[in-house]
This record gives structure tokens, C-alpha cells and sequence, in this order.
């Protein structure tokens, strides 16, 4: 079964009034005055040689990200670009 949004959570609608990144002491991130836990990783292209991951590739790696117990994936736009399939499965 694919990685989607909705195998790894269903929250309903949801709605940010403010999100606040407090930098001291430490970093924190509130949303809605309340403090938020952030647990993820910088992503990168899973073949960096042909610039192609497969399907089965990226949702393999996106298991294994939720399964470590990332709740966000920090795209960079400064290198390779990811594949619109990438996007797709996290919808």
C-alpha cells in the first residue's frame, strides 16, 4: 500500500492562527500558542546518479521516515529537484 496522508494520519480540518518559532532558549515551534514536537530529516532524491526513484523506491524511504517517527520532511530547492510522483504520494 502507498504512503499517503491519510494512512499516516487523519486529522480532519485544521487551522493555523499563528505559528511562532521561538529560538531561545533552544528552537521550538508553537502553532496556535501551543508548543508543537518536530521530529524529521532534510530529504533528498533517492538515486542521485540517473535523477529517476522509482515508485516502490520512494515509498519504501517515505515508510521508513514515518516509521522513524518524522512528522515533516524538509524538501530542499537548493540541489535536485523532486519528482512530481514524490508530491503525489504525499497527498
Amino acid at each position: 500500500m502507498p504512503v499517503t496522508m491519510s494512512s499516516i494520519s487523519k486529522a480532519g480540518r485544521i487551522g493555523f492562527r499563528t505559528l511562532e518559532i521561538k529560538t531561545n532558549p533552544g528552537f521550538s515551534v508553537h502553532i496556535n500558542g501551543l508548543p508543537i514536537y518536530c521530529r524529521g530529516a532534510c530529504w533528498t532524491v533517492g538515486d542521485m546518479a540517473s535523477l529517476e526513484t522509482s515508485s516502490e523506491t520512494l515509498n519504501q524511504d517515505l515508510r521508513l521516515a514515518r516509521d522513524a517517527g518524522a512528522n515533516m520532511l524538509r524538501v530542499g530547492g537548493t540541489m535536485i529537484y523532486e519528482s512530481n510522483t514524490f508530491y503525489q504520494m504525499l497527498r
